[in-house]
């Protein structure tokens, strides 16, 4: 359905990783890598913001992601203490950047290009300064496709399939990467025009993510570890979100109507499925506001 048989690929960034570098590549055995859809991450005014299980509207003073929201974040990366990390749903670079230096210490490298998506949620990168490698972002947001539900042309991509070619500190801008990242955030599976949940269009993205993978491949040998990340936007995805904004919902009400007592809320979350044994529970104390 991809009308061009190319992709147009833009070279965003080519950086150091290693000038705070504290790890010898030898003594690196293993890497961690997390995805992490982090939920609207604006800190400017004038972009967008997400309303509650609907659609987007103009931001105002007030629906900036509080600093709460985004200390959370942060410390659910530091307890995971990732190498490499995909984000969706971030602002922009200037963002990305900003956070990392508030929250993360200045730990990590940004990279983000901006996408196709008009709401302003982009897929940016974070990786650690302290590995010895260099990082080249490429951007696939124009490839285009003719859409069968109305023969009309347009890009693909309702954000961008980003590729983060990771090599070691000092290799050739075009050798063999060490490791190549994609980062995918899937059109959600709201209707489209005669496209029931969007499966024509999501069918056509992951498809594509499957040509960019085996052009690199061509490229640099069927060997070339490729890893791809991201929002996939599935059924559970869609559970999680809504148990998260709900969730947050009513705990923000009984503070807001002064029903805790004291400065600190004990939450506990139990998970549990019929017909399986499933049984997680998730327990935290939380600081709150005095609301009164």
């Amino acid at each position: 359905m991809k009308q061009t048989a190319f992709l147009i690929a833009i070279l965003i960034s080519v950086s150091s990783l290693a000038q705070a570098s504290s790890r010898n590549l030898a003594d690196v055995k293993q890497i961690k890598i997390m995805a992490y859809n982090v939920e609207n991450m604006f800190m400017h005014l004038g972009k967008y913001s997400k309303m509650p299980l609907k659609d987007f509207e103009k931001m105002t003073d007030s629906e900036l992601k509080p600093d709460s929201d985004l200390q959370g974040v942060a410390q659910a990366i530091k307890d995971e203490n990732p190498d490499f990390i995909v984000m969706e749903e971030v602002e922009d670079l200037e963002t990305l950047s900003t956070f990392d230096s508030k929250y993360l210490g200045g730990d990590y490298q940004p990279y983000l290009v901006d996408g196709n998506d008009g709401r302003g949620i982009q897929i940016g990168y974070l990786v650690k300064k302290d590995l010895p490698l260099q990082a080249t972002l490429e951007s696939h947001k124009d490839v285009t496709w003719v859409d069968p539900t109305d023969n009309q042309q347009g890009k693909l991509f309702s954000r961008d399939a980003p590729a983060l070619l990771i090599r070691r500190q000092g290799d050739r801008s075009n050798s063999v990467p060490a490791l190549i990242f994609i980062g995918n955030h899937a059109k959600s599976q709201r209707d489209r025009g005669g496209d029931p949940g969007s499966n024509i269009l999501r069918t056509a993205q992951m498809k594509e993510i499957g040509e960019i993978v085996d052009d690199y491949q061509k490229e640099f040998g069927a060997n070339t570890p490729i890893v791809l990340g991201g929002d996939f936007n599935i059924d559970v995805r869609k559970f999680l979100k809504e148990v998260g904004v709900t969730s947050q919902r009513e705990i923000e009400r009984v503070v807001r109507e002064g029903q805790v007592q004291g400065s600190t809320l004990k939450l506990r979350m139990t998970l549990t499925a019929e017909n399986t044994p499933l049984q997680h529970v998730v327990e935290r104390t939380i600081t709150v506001e005095d609301k009164a």
